[in-house]
């Protein structure tokens, strides 16, 4: 249930449909279709009862990003190009049952995590706290996600605590955060 293992899940699937295209350098800003063996899971999941993850298919669906600052930070502000810290609980919108919760590291503004929290997150300040309301398009949208700890349905609009941590910037501060120098050990970082 750690963004950890999210994270590597999805480096897997991306790497493996990467390479089935002949992938090289360069990378693609395009979503690599979903696998027969994603889709067959995805389908036998959508049989199951829902009612397992104690969700409710009568609420209301979010039709754009929600941002409610519960504590506003007085530190450096998140920007587009910044390396942030997070600390983050994500939970399904509908049921407020958490999947997922970790400390993460990513370049701010490069599809490192969900489109709602790339765009959420901008405009924090360090020591601010913010809660994400993503409507399903900017989460996982119609093909969910199948993980080894936690499975989010297709079209699940989801809510996440974060508590931003730091900002850094500059090529400086990307080449410590890639060899982890002044992070936490449990914190993870995206490239």
């Amino acid at each position: 249930m750690t963004l950890l293992m999210l994270i590597v899940v999805l480096a897997h699937a991306f790497l493996a449909c990467h390479q089935r295209r002949g992938g090289g350098g360069g990378g693609s800003t395009m979503k690599p279709s979903i696998s027969q063996q994603r889709q067959q899971q995805l389908q036998q999941y959508k049989t199951r009862k829902l009612t397992s993850l104690q969700l409710s298919s009568s609420s209301a669906t979010l039709s754009e990003l929600e941002l409610i600052d519960t504590l506003v930070g007085t530190g450096d502000e998140a920007k587009f190009d910044s390396i942030v810290t997070i600390r983050y609980t994500g939970k399904f919108y509908d049921s407020g049952d958490e999947f997922d919760a970790s400390t993460i590291s990513f370049k701010l503004g490069y599809g490192k995590v969900l489109d709602g929290c790339d765009t959420g997150i901008r405009g924090m300040k360090v020591g601010g706290r913010r809660i994400l309301k993503i409507p399903s398009r900017l989460g996982f949208g119609v093909e969910g996600m199948v993980g080894p700890d936690y499975t989010v349905p297709p079209n699940t609009d989801l809510e996440y605590s974060i508590e931003l941590l730091n900002v850094a910037s500059g090529p400086m501060a990307e080449a410590a955060a890639k060899m982890g120098i002044g992070l936490d050990p449990t914190t993870v970082y995206l490239t």
